[in-house]
């Protein structure tokens, strides 16, 4: 069922974006593409890494009433509005000022972010606890079919405008993060929410900060080409880049579903024996359903532009190159999920690391001089490089000596 909703507002998310083309118009669309691209960069990296830590620490957690259970969640949301604030602003600075964007649509933005990483972290405790099915409804799905009716009745009765269009999809995040932050009260109860005495946040703050980084840079990582396409292109042309990041996203959707299952599962794995079976299978179907995506977006981008009304002077070597390059990095994100949950996040910050800050300044200087074909081309080689190293990384982790174990051993 939890793979069946998220697939289903996945599609929905896709749906939503060709219809937005059509209702706004290309150079409209781009801006909002860039606009929404900003939320779901910084708003991740206002989760402060609590997303895969939350996972790890609730999979072993029987009672979701119990103490324990309610010092996660209450850490957990803490953590992450003051984050989301801090880099809420500095997301909404980046573009009012180097993406051209309008002051009212950077507030929007500003607004937004907080409310997208306290969704996503509500999910991700949703389920740790066991709730699965009801983080992905409030997560990926109510948010989802507010705005997909907006978009239906803007593009039946009038055309939208590019601001109102924000401030709907601001308000849907409004909507689906408070439902979700009224179930976990309802599942857990209010001490969720409350801070316990004699908690310590800079200590939590030590304990997540290599998740931290991981969750950071695996974000930036996957998301600041189109952040780079809103400073280097504008106009149509950027209407046509936000639409084919619209096309390369259909791969995220199988991929989606299985992590929904994959995360607590491979979390729980890594304390038995008989690990690396089932990270060499969970990689494998990534890569099987990256080669799939890849086929699928060559045969149809063609198609998918046309349905958006927009005209396409984009070439499929572009597209090609921005597919693969994508389908890379979600293969990496699965090997640097099998070494959070092993215990190694340490060793995926510091090969993301490396990998993200050559992008960045490689890529800016490479799209300024060069443009966004050959800016791709340098992003697919260094994502090659780096998703063979974490996978070589991941195929080597070992299980997790529990306490007992070391005892024992002792």
């Amino acid at each position: 069922m939890p793979i069946g909703i998220n697939f289903v507002s996945v599609t929905l998310a896709f749906a939503a974006r060709v219809i937005m083309a059509r209702v706004l118009g290309p150079a409209s669309f781009g801006t909002f593409a860039v606009w929404q691209n900003n939320i779901q960069l910084f708003g991740t990296l206002g989760t402060v890494g609590k997303i895969n830590h939350v996972i790890r620490e609730t999979s072993r957690i029987e009672d979701p009433r119990s103490q324990l259970a309610m010092g996660v969640a209450s850490i957990a949301v803490m953590l992450t509005v003051t984050g989301a604030l801090f880099f809420g602003a500095g997301g909404a600075i980046i573009f009012l000022t180097m993406q051209d964007g309008q002051p009212n649509s950077a507030w929007l933005q500003f607004a937004a972010t907080p409310l997208f990483a306290l969704l996503t972290v509500l999910s991700a405790i949703h389920r740790g606890l066991g709730s699965l099915v009801f983080g992905v409804i409030f997560d990926r799905l109510i948010s989802q079919i507010l705005f997909l009716a907006f978009l239906l009745a803007a593009f039946g009765a009038w055309r939208a405008e590019l601001l109102a269009t924000m401030t709907v999809f601001t308000l849907t995040l409004a909507v689906a993060a408070v439902a979700s932050l009224f179930y976990l009260i309802k599942n857990t109860g209010v001490e969720a929410l409350k801070l316990k005495k004699g908690v310590n946040l800079l200590q939590d703050w030590r304990n997540v900060l290599p998740f931290f980084l991981v969750n950071a840079l695996f974000v930036i990582n996957a998301r600041y080409l189109l952040s780079y396409a809103g400073i280097f292109v504008d106009g149509d042309v950027l209407g046509q880049v936000g639409l084919i990041f619209t096309v390369v996203a259909m791969m995220v959707i199988p991929i989606s579903s299985l992590e929904l299952v994959a995360a607590p599962y491979l979390a729980t794995k890594m304390q038995e024996e008989g690990a690396r079976r089932a990270i060499i299978n969970y990689l494998a179907v990534i890569t099987a359903i990256v080669a799939a995506g890849l086929i699928v977006i060559s045969l149809a981008y063609p198609l998918i532009f046309e349905l958006a009304a927009i005209e396409r002077t984009i070439s499929l070597h572009l597209v090609l190159l921005l597919s693969a390059a994508f389908g890379f990095s979600l293969i990496a994100n699965g090997g640097l999920s099998v070494l959070q949950f092993a215990g190694r996040e340490h060793a995926a910050a510091k090969l993301l690391g490396i990998a993200t800050t050559a992008k960045l300044i490689v890529g800016y200087l490479v799209g300024k001089m060069y443009g966004l074909v050959t800016l791709f081309g340098v992003d697919l080689a260094i994502t090659i490089v780096f998703a063979t190293a974490v996978i070589s990384k991941a195929l080597t982790v070992r299980r997790r000596p529990e306490a007992g174990d070391r005892q024992s051993t002792s």
